[in-house]
């Protein structure tokens, strides 16, 4: 007779946190999603590279970055808009 699969439960996801900070200050989004202006502290996102994008609507100056998001650490994002 043939084995039964074992079917293993998908693991939870993972999760880190990044305080974000940028000169000068900036609206913060991710795909789209408004996170809130800088300085953010504790944003909580899924283990992995994530694009984030800072703008700032005084000056004009816009800013793409990947970071990665490391599961149970905080990181410290700090960017400065040129």
């Amino acid at each position: 007779p043939k084995p039964t699969p074992v079917s293993t439960p998908a693991a939870a996801p993972s999760y880190g946190l990044l305080v974000i900070n940028t000169t000068p200050w900036s609206e913060v989004r991710i795909g789209g999603r408004l996170l809130g202006n800088t300085p953010l502290k504790n944003i909580r996102l899924t283990a992995g590279r994530h694009v984030l994008t800072f703008r700032n609507p005084v000056s004009g100056l816009e800013k793409s970055v990947e970071v990665d998001v490391i599961a149970n650490e905080t990181r410290p994002v700090l960017v400065e808009l040129k």
